[in-house]
């Protein structure tokens, strides 16, 4: 029996893993498929902001790895990865080592911090469960504890809120933070007030999502002013303190808390001792040797944790693109294994991109075609609804969007 594994549970692993097992059955071929993931759920990462800032449960977007897949010929195994051993095919986990006959790395992304000083140690990220947790208690306790303090410069230093990095994580935050921040104040009927509260979006750009068409950021910073958002544009952070950012022209920014969307590198794994800022892959997502460009037999890699190049331009780090990998790696993983014919090859291409800036408003863009509003916000939640994995977690997030335009934000705090 030919062993299939793959290390990661986000979207790449758990896509190709399904491509993988359809194929596995309809061609009735001897092989099991392995998934080694440190967590034992898939998180939908989209929806995150959305539990950081009282829109969502966590239980809404997250589901178990096992109830994903229930199929004779899937094991999934709750593991930490070490390393990658070519010469035995194993892969080499903290209690364990599991060998494969083809192996798939998708290991997703992390937080990228570029060095700067200070960055990993004073702010939070916003790329786990763990993640959107600490920023809801973080915020909220600020909140109260503001509420308690006299109307002066020091309260209002305790109301600032600092979110370094305007692409599409940072834009999403701030919105939602915003109606986040609306909820509290209302709960507190008259002891504090939203014009006191700063949201400050600092972005080394000299425009919000300056990474996608001039659409977006026009729409988005209207949006964002509108909700009280404050931007500081062309503003290069060199180091962050506790409740300070220093800018690159020597500028000082204070903040009670500051949060970190400015970047993502991918997440790997060593392979024979060997370590890598990122899996460079070819178009049948071989990973290649970055110095000879040979391919690294019988191994894979998709989604964040590879490098695509596509005309000179990296493919980005978006879960669509994980997805729209897995059904290419799966094939040729099959193929390396003799159940193929010949390989296939991934063509990059973009469905189009979404992104959400508070309660109903969005902005969305579909090839060439760019609208925003109430329906891009409706199509937003639409697509994603019919994205999540498990009928019991669409039916809590749609009542949770239900009950949330008939009452506040939840503003307690969650264990």
């Amino acid at each position: 029996m030919k062993q299939i594994v793959i290390v990661g549970g986000g979207f790449g692993g758990v896509s190709c893993a399904k491509e993988l097992l359809k194929k596995i059955k309809r061609k009735n071929i001897n092989a099991k498929v392995t998934l080694i993931s440190e967590h034992n759920y898939f998180l939908f990462t989209p929806m995150l902001h959305e539990v950081a800032t009282g829109g969502l449960s966590r239980e809404n977007i997250i589901v178990p790895i096992n109830t994903i897949f229930k199929n004779p010929s899937f094991i999934f195994v709750k593991e930490k990865v070490r390393e990658i051993d070519t010469k035995q095919k194993q892969v080499i986990c903290s209690s364990c080592c599991i060998a494969y006959d083809v192996l798939i790395l998708a290991t997703g992304s992390r937080a990228h911090f570029f060095s700067i000083p200070g960055a990993e140690e004073y702010t939070v990220p916003l790329r786990t469960l763990q993640n959107a947790h600490q920023i809801r208690n973080k915020v909220i306790a600020q909140l109260e504890k503001a509420v308690l303090l006299e109307k002066n410069e020091k309260r209002k230093k305790e109301l600032t809120f600092a979110i370094i990095g305007a692409g599409p994580t940072g834009v999403e935050l701030a919105g939602e933070l915003s109606e986040f921040i609306d909820a509290f104040v209302k709960s507190h009927q008259g002891k504090i007030e939203k014009k006191e509260i700063t949201i400050l979006l600092v972005h080394r750009g000299k425009e919000i999502l300056d990474m996608l068409p001039a659409y977006y950021s026009a729409e988005c910073r209207k949006r964002l002013e509108k909700l009280g958002v404050t931007l500081a544009l062309q503003s290069e952070v060199t180091k962050v303190e506790r409740e300070k950012i220093t800018l690159k022209d020597g500028t000082k920014k204070q903040a009670a808390l500051i949060f970190w969307t400015a970047g993502f590198a991918a997440n790997t794994i060593p392979i024979d001792k060997k370590h890598y800022n990122s899996y460079e892959i070819n178009m049948q997502g071989n990973i290649l040797i970055a110095e000879k460009k040979e391919k690294l037999k019988n191994i894979f890699a998709l989604g964040d944790c590879s490098t695509f190049i596509v005309n000179g331009i990296k493919a980005p780090m978006l879960a669509q693109v994980a997805v729209k990998q897995a059904p290419i790696i799966a094939h040729n993983a099959l193929d390396n294994l003799g159940f193929g014919k010949q390989q296939k090859e991934y063509v990059f291409s973009l469905d189009g991109f979404l992104i959400s800036v508070g309660q109903y408003f969005a902005v969305a863009g579909i090839k060439d075609v760019y609208f925003s509003g109430f329906f891009s916000w409706w199509l937003w939640r639409t697509i994603y609804l019919t994205k999540l994995y498990g009928w019991k977690n669409k039916i809590r997030v749609a009542l949770d969007w239900t009950l949330n335009f008939f009452y506040p934000r939840d503003t307690s705090e969650v264990e």
